[in-house]
């Protein structure tokens, strides 16, 4: 399954919020939860850009404000 033809083609069928909310989602397990940290390449290099315009700013900003989650520990 690639992610990249997932969205675009949620934005070609008119379900473009579905594909941002997809990518912001992707996001936080990437750069907050650290589950995903091997795909952060990708994330940037092609599920963004995948997105129309307006939702990679948009998808820009979220990852922008993504932070690590922390446990509390030291």
């Amino acid at each position: 399954m690639r992610i990249t033809r997932i969205i675009r083609c949620l934005s070609v069928l008119g379900f473009e919020r579905f594909s941002l909310d997809f990518v912001k989602f992707l996001s936080h397990e990437i750069l907050s939860e650290r589950t995903l940290e091997s795909c952060h390449h990708s994330l940037d290099n092609f599920w963004v850009p995948a997105l129309q315009p307006a939702e990679q700013t948009e998808a820009r900003q979220f990852i922008n404000n993504c932070a690590p989650v922390t446990d509390g520990q030291s």
